[in-house]
């Protein structure tokens, strides 16, 4: 055991001399009997940093691309902003009551414009489970994005801005 913790300290420290991001293996779950208050080491806080009203957010994106398993570099940071920017300008508690979603009582909510079935589908259990809560918000958002589109550079409105045009808002394919 001994070895291996060495080992695993000699990673970290890697990866802080080298500036890169060093993912923590998952916790394992406790039982269900224990009720913990302790979050796990992955918890992001949801407290904005200093920053105009997108930018503000980027503490919360770094820790949440890092829970995502990406880095978090600052092009991937500014792909994130992008969404927050074109989604709800920054503002947690947005809600678009408007589109399709909302029709259907599902109304887009917070920093990249969540539906709530989307957000039980792909929030993470180590982060609130609240729709609203920024930090799970990005998460669910985001782990929707990689997986429905295969990365977060690829959802439809990041390429529209990053290649010069107009950005265009989530596609949800519609049976």
């Amino acid at each position: 055991m001994r070895r291996a913790t060495t080992a695993r300290a000699a990673v970290i420290a890697s990866a802080v001399l080298l500036g890169t991001a060093f993912a923590a293996p998952a916790m394992a779950a406790a039982p269900a009997a224990h009720h913990s208050t302790v979050k796990p080491a992955y918890a992001c806080s949801s407290t904005p940093g200093s920053g105009d009203a997108v930018t503000q957010w980027n503490p919360v994106v770094s820790c949440v691309l890092g829970m995502l398993g990406q880095p978090a570099s600052t092009e991937l940071i500014n792909d994130v902003d992008i969404v927050i920017l074109h989604e709800s300008s920054g503002d947690p508690n947005a809600v678009n009551n408007w589109d399709e979603n909302a029709q259907e009582g599902h109304p887009s909510t917070g920093l990249v414009q969540v539906i709530q079935p989307t957000f039980d589908a792909y929030k993470s259990a180590d982060l609130a489970d609240n729709l609203f809560d920024p930090a799970a918000n990005i998460f669910a958002g985001m782990n929707y994005a990689i997986n429905r589109y295969g990365s977060i550079q690829n959802i439809p409105g990041v390429v529209a801005v990053n290649n010069g045009g107009t950005y265009v808002g989530y596609v949800v394919p519609r049976s």
